[in-house]
């Protein structure tokens, strides 16, 4: 018993003087490679030192709501007959607010555009054909582009005229889709609200990347180049519609040759009544010769403002009113229409 705990006595000391003479070794190695290295400059900060001064990086300040610039836009929707004339209540707006270059190409794609004072809205709107449906719309505008009004679906091609003198020829044929007027808001150094209003082919396309509802809300074309911009003015509408001048023969009596029997006297005789009791029943308003309807070609205008309704074929107009917002919500969304009466425009 006494050999074997000498035994194990004398390899524990053995071990430990093993250890000792590692840690010896290290320690001499670690010195004279810490020799063999440049000595540290004493200016150059520690590590610990620029550890504790640096700063943490904060991400730039999101820009405060308020800047957003924001709009109401309130418009009227009318509708009324698609093969009447409207040149008399388009006589009332003033259209040279576009240039001429401008209202040229909003013409050679059917697009009509016109302003006139708040208070001669009434006064329009009782020298337009019959009114079938008003519907009133409200937007909050932001800068991004929102649908103002949204067409039916293409039912064919329709030819979009890019052209600007003294140019070349320029067109663009579009189908499926639709064709929509977008709106958007915006201000200048001086603080001048504009809006800005942006024909827009709309077809919706397949993309495999994660996108935005404003994103897909803006698929397909949008013609910047018929893009226009009109500053607000207060007591001024906007007038938006189909461009299809009649001709002036159109609005004034017809000259008939004389009746060749009493048969025909007759016929004409109650055809005439009909036409007296139809222009009473509609404010006075005379329906013209349909011959003398001009045509209406596949162009932006017909794809925008002509549609169907219970089987008669109707054209929209749209007057605008806009003013500024004072107060904050959420970007391009839909208010319910304001309550007011048919005729007369919303006050801001």
């Amino acid at each position: 018993m006494r050999r074997h705990g000498a035994t194990a006595w004398l390899a524990i000391m053995a071990t430990a003087a093993g250890l000792l003479l590692s840690s010896a070794c290290q320690s001499d190695s670690s010195s004279r490679a810490d020799s063999a290295l440049p000595p540290r400059d004493p200016t150059l900060p520690k590590l610990s030192q620029m550890r504790s001064q640096v700063t943490p990086v904060q991400p730039p300040p999101a820009p405060p709501q308020a800047q957003r610039r924001r709009a109401t836009i309130r418009a009227k929707r009318l509708l009324v007959p698609l093969n009447a004339p409207t040149d008399t209540a388009w006589a009332m707006t003033d259209e040279t607010v576009l240039s001429t270059l401008m209202r040229g190409l909003w013409h050679a794609n059917g697009l009509r555009l016109g302003v006139i004072p708040a208070s001669d809205v009434r006064a329009f709107m009782e020298s337009l054909p019959p009114i079938l449906d008003i519907e009133n719309i409200q937007i909050i505008s932001t800068d991004d582009p929102a649908p103002l009004l949204a067409a039916p679906p293409l039912r064919r091609p329709v030819v979009v005229d890019l052209t600007v003198p003294p140019r070349s020829v320029r067109e663009e044929r579009i189908e499926g889709g639709r064709v929509q007027m977008l709106v958007r808001s915006m201000r200048d150094r001086r603080g001048q609200l504009y809006i800005e209003l942006i024909p827009h082919h709309y077809k919706p396309e397949v993309s495999l990347l994660p996108r935005s509802p404003l994103e897909k809300m803006l698929d397909g074309r949008v013609f910047q180049e018929l893009s226009v911009q009109l500053p607000v003015m207060p007591g001024q509408v906007i007038v938006l519609g189909l461009y299809r001048p009649w001709p002036a023969s159109a609005s004034q009596p017809q000259h008939q040759r004389p009746p060749a029997s009493e048969a025909e006297a007759e016929s004409r005789e109650a055809s005439s009544e009909s036409s007296d009791r139809t222009a009473s029943s509609s404010g006075g308003f005379v329906w013209p010769d349909p011959s003398l309807a001009p045509s209406l070609p596949p162009h932006l205008g017909q794809a925008l403002w002509a549609s169907s309704r219970a089987g008669s074929e109707v054209q929209a107009l749209l007057i605008i009113e806009a003013s500024s917002l004072n107060f904050m919500t959420a970007a391009g969304s839909m208010s319910p229409p304001p309550q007011a009466p048919p005729d007369a425009m919303v006050s801001p």
